[in-house]
């Protein structure tokens, strides 16, 4: 059985087959636990998608690319002071 981790986890993941990459907001399915725990945001709160997530997961489906791209996007992050 999963636990409430393992859900996010998996929801995570399946973003990424959706075609997804990784985002900056603490309140984002698509954010990484680390990033997360270090600007202090809850990992198992982090469930959203903004509309622009949704629309891309949407339109790989409807043009059969799910699992053909999945994006490696890294971006330099700041700590909280």
């Amino acid at each position: 059985m999963l636990n409430n981790d393992d859900n996010r986890t998996f929801a995570h993941e399946l973003g990424h087959s959706g075609g997804l990459g990784h985002t900056m907001n603490v309140e984002n399915l698509m954010t990484q636990k680390k990033v997360i725990q270090d600007f202090d945001g809850d990992y198992l709160k982090a469930t959203q998608l903004n509309r622009s997530q949704i629309q891309t997961v949407r339109d790989n489906y409807i043009h059969n690319k799910l699992n053909r791209h999945i994006p490696n996007w890294r971006q330099k992050l700041k700590r909280r002071q």
